[in-house]
């Protein structure tokens, strides 16, 4: 759950939003005790929350998962 709140935050929780990794940000000054209890419920409860991110490696494994590819070059 991203909050940008300063400097490049906005962007950084673009860039975690654009491939499914994070719901979708809360701009600081929107901020509320209910839209964060709401964003917080989606991304623990709904199955496709965070779907689009790098899988995760088992606890112990020496295989790392790449971030994935940029379209920027």
């Amino acid at each position: 759950m991203a909050v940008p709140v300063m400097h490049d935050q906005p962007f950084r929780a673009a860039r975690l939003t654009a491939p499914g990794v994070a719901p979708a940000a809360i701009p600081f000054r929107r901020l509320t005790p209910d839209r964060l209890a709401a964003a917080l419920t989606t991304a623990v409860t709904d199955p496709g929350a965070g779907a689009g991110g790098p899988r995760p490696c088992r606890p112990g494994s020496r295989r790392r998962t790449a971030p994935p590819p940029s379209s920027r070059r």
